[in-house]
């Protein structure tokens, strides 16, 4: 579009001719990656939050904050494992495996964007 103009009403105008001239193609959402991906999204980490707040005092007893330290330890374990699956049911179909690397190769998507 060679515009050097870079404004809300213009990345709009480019955007509304973008989807006029490209033919559009629907991505094909996996649903068997639908709900391991909704689980490994935890946001805000609530015990991250809590022992952050447990940590701002002195009355705290530390059996509490080390309840709060394995909480997160084990959310962190079961949103690797979820991940860990995830990738191998894309490791598994050359469709998600080829929508994948295309995804990681855009610059500043990683595995865990692209899923």
């Amino acid at each position: 579009m060679q515009t050097r103009t870079k404004t809300d009403a213009v990345d709009a105008a480019v955007l509304a001719q973008f989807t006029q001239r490209m033919p559009f193609t629907p991505w094909l959402w996996h649903p068997r990656l639908r709900a391991p991906h909704r689980s490994d999204q935890p946001a805000p980490h609530p015990n991250q939050e809590q022992l952050h707040a447990a940590q701002q005092t002195t009355t705290t007893p530390d059996f509490l904050i080390a309840s709060r330290h394995q909480s997160i330890a084990h959310f962190d374990a079961q949103i690797g494992y979820l991940r860990r699956q995830v990738f191998d049911l894309i490791a598994a179909d050359e469709a998600l495996r080829q929508s994948c690397k295309l995804f990681v190769s855009a610059i500043g998507i990683a595995a865990a964007s692209a899923i």
